[in-house]
């Protein structure tokens, strides 16, 4: 870059290009280390910095409000403690520190990805990550599936998630995340309780309140002390049963948080105690920190069978505002309209089953593959005598490349062979678990 004098600053250099290989694992940090010289080496200086490559998760940007779509049920982030994505964005302000998934079935009983004791939980394993659907119809289509398997205590769950996105008015201030979830075990789940528990963080964090419009079964949050501030919300968008929210704050003693634990039996409580309160914060000069399960249930899952549940997360200047948004996104998601835009990525030509990697692997590996046109789909993963040991794909794809993480703890090592079945296409491979 020539000279540089003291706070110099120069624009318009050509930019240093890094290549992210193909079989790089997913959620990869790379470790950068940039030296600088200069005058004729009598100057050097070292800096370093590491970026995570090969993401598994999504940011969606096509509109007013930013977020990200995860591989695990997560909205914002994808991981724990606002790490990994953007939180969700209104504004130029993120709003959002936390936004997870639990499914209850009993007090001892919720698979979720939600705090816990000074942690966070972390039973929902992927199986096809996060990836933008080529022909989608709306300005972002994304789409992920995982299960409950790294629960200590799995209901026996999958779950595929959808996130929509739209870029015109109405409906440029919201973004909708659906869940189907599905019955893998061999009897009817009975009550079952989905929803999402929020922390969201709005001007001064411990200044906030929120309330719950039973009319519009919106759950909103906004700043106490600001009323030029805006609002944000989750609005429940099916109504196939009972509504719940459950508005808590680790201040307020007598409320699950308030011991700064969030336990399975409590969060089972918040899923399925109904419209516990009309609000928190909103009777108090300066509000709280707050944080709210908005949910439904009791549902019944037959065997095979499968609930949907959807919410609208949105984005308002004001109360008004919000609620006419989510008026826009109920009347989008239940007429299904949608707007047609052009494939986010070619289509792949031919149908093809790739080799594993890495492989050999120890803890886990990853089975990428193409699929031409929409097809029935069936990826299984079988031992040296044909056995399956585990059903890694069984459902209905749209064209597009995936790839679909492998988890092998519980493997003893030896050889394995994973098949693909897509229309009349069929095709196996080796892989090889080390330990």
């Amino acid at each position: 870059m020539g000279t540089l004098g003291t706070l110099e600053t120069k624009t318009n250099l050509d930019p240093i290009r890094v290549k992210v290989l193909a079989n790089t694992p997913q959620n990869q940090e790379v470790s950068f280390k940039l030296t600088y010289t200069g005058n004729g080496g009598t100057y050097t200086d070292v800096e370093y910095y590491s970026l995570t490559v090969a993401l598994d998760y999504l940011n969606v940007t096509v509109n007013k409000v930013s977020s990200t779509f995860t591989s695990n049920g997560r909205i914002g982030y994808s991981k724990g403690n606002a790490l990994g994505g953007l939180g969700f964005i209104y504004k130029d302000e993120n709003m959002l520190y936390e936004a997870a998934l639990m499914i209850g079935r009993s007090a001892t009983q919720v698979s979720n990805n939600a705090r816990n004791d000074g942690n966070v939980n972390e039973d929902f394993l992927k199986q096809l990550s996060a990836q933008q659907v080529g022909s989608t119809t709306a300005a972002f289509e994304g789409t992920a599936t995982f299960t409950d398997a790294g629960s200590t205590n799995p209901i026996g769950l999958r779950v595929k998630s959808r996130l929509l996105a739209y870029s015109t008015q109405p409906d440029d201030k919201y973004i909708i995340v659906e869940y189907e979830i599905f019955n893998t075990t061999n009897g009817i789940l009975q009550g079952i309780y989905p929803g999402l528990f929020t922390d969201w963080d709005l001007d001064d964090a411990a200044a906030n309140a929120t309330q719950y419009d039973v009319g519009t079964k919106t759950a909103y949050a906004y700043a106490k002390k600001n009323a030029s501030y805006p609002y944000v919300g989750v609005k429940l968008l099916n109504s196939t049963a009972p509504t719940a929210y459950y508005p808590m704050s680790y201040q307020v003693a007598g409320n699950p948080l308030s011991d700064n634990k969030f336990t399975t039996a409590e969060k089972y409580q918040t899923l399925s105690s109904g419209v516990k309160a009309a609000g928190f914060g909103h009777d108090t000069s300066n509000g709280y920190d707050i944080m709210y399960t908005i949910g439904s249930g009791p549902y019944t899952i037959p065997v095979n069978g499968s609930i949907k549940v959807a919410y609208a997360f949105i984005g308002g200047d004001n109360l008004t505002e919000l609620l006419n948004v989510g008026q826009a996104a109920l009347t989008k998601y239940t007429s299904g309209s949608t707007v047609p835009v052009t494939p986010v990525e070619p289509i792949p030509l031919s149908f093809n089953l790739k080799q594993n990697y890495p492989n050999p692997a120890k803890d886990l590996t990853t089975i990428p593959f193409e699929l031409a046109e929409k097809s029935a789909t069936s990826l299984v993963l079988t031992n040296v005598t044909g056995k399956v040991i585990q059903t890694l794909v069984n459902e209905t794809l749209a064209a597009g490349s995936y790839s679909t993480p492998v988890h092998l703890q519980t493997m003893a090592p030896g050889v394995y062979f994973y098949r693909l079945r897509a229309g009349t296409y069929q095709k196996t491979l080796k892989m090889l678990v080390v330990k």
